[in-house]
């Protein structure tokens, strides 16, 4: 069996596409031209296909610090550019509102590209897990406390209900925060008039099970079929729902790497409910985890309640 899993093909015999491989799926980076300049690549993910050997992996991963650092830097210096623009402007709201806009959007591409890379290392990298030893309740309590604040703004309450008692895991707390809030974005997202939230967190002899319900526009059969399938980055674009798929598949990829499992139950017109499950702590192995409370997520500007609700909540100013 061929074991070259990283293929570059020319593009109308002028730009270099790169497809990276592994066992789970593909990438492929297509290039996007203006006036033959390339300016940015084109991602689309497919299925499984050769393993890759330790040499891919190692590229993948060196692609993925290139990325990281191509978005990083630049969105450090707009947002302090952004923090100098509005001590200048001061009072003027007009003008403000446009720097609100700026604000959010810088927000949204910072959400994209960290989730984009994030699950580009649990795909094809080595995509480990930094897991800690807390109580997940307490967790998912912190995060909807702050998620609430901001929800509250837009009209959608969210409400949360965890036992009384501890519920100890071992978990990443920054993968969990990241999936948890994509589930939150999209309950708000995908919304009706009296849409509401509510988060439950359930422990078994096993698992602990995570479930976000909302009262949105929900998704017929069919949908939920696409949505709950292997395939990554898939949209269920004919009930006119938008986005790129990433969050879902991301979701997918933290839970799964966990060792848990995600189910999409939904009623058209009613509502969705998306749990998902991670195993008790059985060893006492990975360090101690505090959770934060919600004050504490709002207080920083850049937190990943921010940063994972900008495409449907407001985000601070500088």
């Amino acid at each position: 069996m061929p074991k070259e899993t990283i293929v570059r093909t020319l593009q109308n015999g002028k730009s270099l596409s790169i497809r990276i491989q592994d066992g789970a799926g593909s990438l492929l980076f297509l290039p996007v031209l203006d006036e033959d300049r390339p300016v940015g690549f084109q991602v689309l993910g497919g299925g499984p296909e050769e393993p890759p050997d330790t040499s891919v992996r190692q590229t993948a991963e060196r692609l993925l610090r290139m990325g990281e650092k191509s978005y990083r830097m630049p969105l450090t210096i707009i947002f302090s550019t952004l923090g100098l623009l509005a001590r200048e402007i001061g009072a003027d709201v007009g003008t403000m509102n446009y720097l609100r806009l700026i604000m959010q959007n810088c927000y949204r591409l910072m959400r994209f590209s960290e989730n984009f890379i994030d699950i580009g290392r649990l795909w094809m990298a080595d995509g480990k897990l930094h897991k800690k030893t807390g109580n997940i309740a307490r967790f998912i309590r912190g995060l909807c406390d702050a998620a609430g604040v901001l929800t509250d703004g837009i009209g959608i309450s969210l409400t949360c209900e965890v036992p009384r008692q501890p519920v100890s895991a071992a978990f990443d707390p920054v993968r969990l925060r990241r999936a948890f809030l994509n589930l939150i974005s999209n309950a708000c997202r995908y919304t009706k008039e009296g849409n509401r939230i509510h988060v439950r967190v359930d422990a078994t002899a096993e698992n602990v099970i995570v479930t976000v319900s909302d009262c949105g526009l929900g998704m017929d059969e069919a949908t939920v079929a696409v949505l709950s399938a292997q395939d990554r980055f898939r949209m269920a674009d004919a009930q006119g729902f938008s986005g790129n798929g990433i969050g879902l598949a991301l979701v997918k990829a933290v839970v799964e790497k966990h060792g848990g499992t995600l189910t999409i139950h939904s009623r058209l017109g009613e509502g969705t409910d998306v749990a998902f499950s991670l195993p008790l702590c059985k060893t006492g192995n990975a360090p101690d985890f505090l959770a934060q409370d919600g004050a504490r997520y709002l207080k920083d500007r850049f937190s990943a309640v921010y940063v994972e609700l900008s495409d449907v909540c407001g985000v601070p100013l500088p």
